[in-house]
């Protein structure tokens, strides 16, 4: 089975400040850290969104490991090309680690500190795009506002929130981790014939139909 990644904060080398060479093993072993490939009737642009700054870090030091959002203008100038060649009835599938629209954000300030977004967002302009993202380790679906035409979905993760250590119990009892919005860890399957795209969420160890958990905050222990 073909395995396509992309890059997220956490695959960068902790003991480099630069963004480049913060990736050199990534590149090594899984490959370019951006591209674009045909499958079916489907483009899929993968892209690396996570501008790494890792401030303090040097060899035999981790720095602090800090990054920022934002699709290189080497990308966009690419992106634009690559593009120009996909004509606006394809549907397009854009990989990337960060999301576009903020879940934890109120609903009158739904973005998130994606510094360049309006640069990528005027690339995309015209096509049928799904936006698939993650980095925050739980579900959210969403239009783009003003752009009918493009929609995210945010997926979770399969080790949930794991640095919250927050449990669920499925029907034998058995705790598995979950994400910060009450969904089981997982993963989504989507299901593409031709130009017509469905998808599902997959909870590890759980029943297909084993979507979220809900909890009583007020209780001892849950």
């Amino acid at each position: 089975v073909p395995f396509f990644h992309i890059m997220g904060n956490h695959d960068n080398d902790p003991y480099c400040a630069d963004d480049f060479e913060a990736a050199h093993a990534y590149r090594e072993e899984l490959g370019p850290t951006w591209y674009s490939l045909d499958i079916g009737a489907v483009h899929y642009v993968a892209l690396d969104n996570i501008k790494y700054i890792n401030t303090g870090g040097m060899p035999g030091i981790v720095g602090q490991t800090n990054y920022a959002v934002e699709v290189s203008d080497r990308q966009i100038e690419w992106l634009k090309k690559d593009l120009a060649g996909v004509d606006k009835a394809t549907p397009v599938i854009v990989w990337m680690h960060a999301p576009l629209i903020n879940s934890r954000a109120l609903p009158a300030n739904t973005l998130n500190n994606f510094t360049n977004r309006d640069k990528l967002l005027a690339c995309l302009d015209g096509y049928r795009v799904i936006v698939l993202s993650g980095h925050w380790h739980n579900n959210h679906t969403a239009a783009y506002p003003g752009n009918p035409q493009l929609t995210e979905h945010n997926v979770g993760s399969v080790c949930g929130a794991l640095w919250h250590n927050v449990k669920g119990f499925n029907g034998d009892d058995q705790p598995f981790s979950a994400a910060t919005d009450g969904s089981p860890a997982g993963f989504a399957v989507y299901e593409i014939e031709g130009d017509r795209i469905s998808w599902h969420y997959r909870g590890c160890d759980v029943e297909p139909d084993v979507q979220f958990t809900a909890y009583d905050m007020n209780a001892e222990q849950y």
